[in-house]
């Protein structure tokens, strides 16, 4: 059985007037070039820059999107951009949005999960999991 337990998560800070619509982005494996110059245009504090860094031509071992992404992101801590949640928390995470002219809902739930080896089967992956819930029409 999958062991799942509360963490304590890293936030925007709200109280340094963070707009989350302004900093918040798709995950980054269904961004598209054309959308990450935007989410980069967005705000200097958008989560692009965590996930979905630009590769630039003199990028090397230690200087990449990798090693950006990084820097940013302790930066973004020692900044208190982001901050870490002093209590083990369960997080409930809503997003709507439109697709093809309609209005949408997805709910989540954030938690730590141990990790186990695939044979275990206590889990599966998310997308193969989305993918047999849209099989099944929970979508």
């Amino acid at each position: 059985m999958a062991e799942v337990s509360p963490f304590p998560g890293i936030r925007y800070n709200q109280d340094k007037g963070s707009d989350l619509s302004a900093v918040i982005c798709p995950p980054y494996d269904i961004i598209s070039p054309e959308e990450q110059k935007v989410y980069y245009q967005k705000s200097e504090y958008n989560a692009i820059r965590l996930e979905h860094g630009m590769m630039l031509p003199e990028d090397t071992e230690t200087n990449n999107k990798h090693t950006r992404a990084r820097d940013t992101f302790n930066q973004w801590l020692s900044e208190h951009i982001l901050e870490a949640d002093t209590v083990p928390s369960f997080y409930i995470h809503e997003h709507n949005f439109t697709y093809q002219n309609s209005r949408r809902k997805r709910v989540g739930l954030m938690a730590c999960l141990r990790l186990e080896t695939w044979e275990t089967k206590s889990c599966s992956p998310m997308k193969t999991q989305y993918l047999e819930s849209r099989a099944i029409g929970y979508s």
